[in-house]
């Protein structure tokens, strides 16, 4: 998703095959599924309204990306960024300098203390 596209905002299920870039958004009112190995960004936002967030690598802002999901967010990584859903935060190796507001944070880093 770049200048060619713009911004997205769709009503139903979103699949980007590649990334987002940097200040671009999307929206949509079910699953939303990125699926670019390197992830996302600083993105101004991903957001579902009624569905999860599935992001193939991970999350690097520069403080200013807020990825909001209703149900549950999936990410390796998240970095300087604002996570926000009304279920679980599923993340495979680290979350530094973010804010995270889930009913709960699932980190599964084997090298996590």
């Amino acid at each position: 998703m770049d200048f060619k596209t713009g911004n997205i905002i769709f009503d139903g299920y979103v699949t980007i095959k590649g990334t987002v870039t940097d200040g671009f958004y999307v929206e949509a009112t079910k699953d939303i599924e990125i699926s670019s190995p390197i992830g996302i960004g600083n993105v101004k936002g991903i957001k579902s309204r009624e569905g999860s967030i599935y992001i193939k690598g991970g999350i690097s802002s520069k403080g200013s990306a807020q990825i909001s999901a209703k149900k549950n967010i999936y990410t390796k990584f998240v970095d300087n960024a604002k996570l926000s859903c009304g279920g679980i935060a599923h993340i495979g190796f680290y979350c530094i300098n973010s804010t995270v507001e889930a009913k709960e944070v699932f980190i599964e880093s084997v090298k996590a203390i």
